[in-house]
């Protein structure tokens, strides 16, 4: 992926929900990857569970403390539900919204990504 065709893909994620933090996008991502539970995202990400967990809760839409009122996140890309087969987990799902996101997001060809330090 050229450095343009990532700009372009965040740009995307950005215009689809605005003032999503690059942790959230990468709990979205790990949710699309296959992870469904807290647990999962936090075995594969290096940050504390208060992260994750506002992240998570960014994504689904819950509300937020933000210049000292709480407000309801215009985002709502994940759902949950009480886990099947861990007891007393919560498993993410993707909304309509979240769904029609990942798809997008699919779409773009990722051919190479070169990282370059000077």
């Amino acid at each position: 992926m050229t450095p343009e065709a990532l700009a372009d893909w965040l740009a995307a994620i950005r215009t689809a929900a605005p003032g999503l933090s690059l942790t959230a996008v990468e709990v979205l991502l790990r949710v699309a990857a296959g992870a469904d539970n807290r647990r999962d995202i936090e075995a594969q990400m290096n940050v504390d569970r208060a992260t994750i967990t506002r992240s998570l809760g960014l994504l689904r839409g819950g509300a937020r403390l933000k210049g000292g009122q709480w407000r309801e996140s215009p985002i709502k890309l994940l759902r949950f539900r009480p886990h099947p087969h861990i007891q007393g987990a919560l498993a993410y799902s993707f909304t309509n919204d979240g769904h029609a996101l990942i798809q997008a997001l699919r779409s773009v060809e990722i051919t190479e990504l070169q990282l370059c330090s000077k």
